[in-house]
């Protein structure tokens, strides 16, 4: 087997448990009856906001209780971003809460972008879903 086919075999691998991991997001948004409180251009917009200003943030998905450390952002495309060197894109679809350090340049931005969050004393929660 060459390289290329190796190659194209990972890619197609990684391409299939993607897909089977956002069907079962879906599935656990319709079985809990979750409303998306923030669209892609909105979990887009915290994302630039937060690598344009270098800041840190820990991440919960829908189907993975463990916290994600995030210091910099590798990757952010339209509906997904890359947070550690894994290659396993989160779309924004998967993701339940950001946990970030409270500033005031933050909450100016939240609330101009009409994003909610919770304010729990020094870091504020930016959640997915309700």
């Amino acid at each position: 087997m060459t390289l290329t086919n190796k190659h194209n075999i990972n890619k197609q691998r990684d391409r299939e448990k993607h897909n089977s991991r956002i069907k079962q997001t879906r599935k656990y948004i319709l079985d809990n009856s979750l409303m998306g409180l923030l669209n892609n251009q909105k979990w887009q917009n915290v994302f630039e906001w937060l690598e344009g200003n270098k800041i840190e943030f820990k991440l919960i998905t829908l189907l993975n209780p463990l916290e994600r450390n995030c210091d910099f952002i590798r990757e952010l495309e339209t509906n997904s971003i890359l947070i550690d060197d894994s290659g396993e894109f989160i779309d924004f679809l998967e993701i339940k809460k950001l946990t970030i350090f409270k500033s005031s340049s933050l909450i100016t931005f939240l609330n101009e972008s009409n994003i909610e969050y919770l304010d729990n004393s020094e870091m504020l929660d930016i959640v997915g879903y309700r």
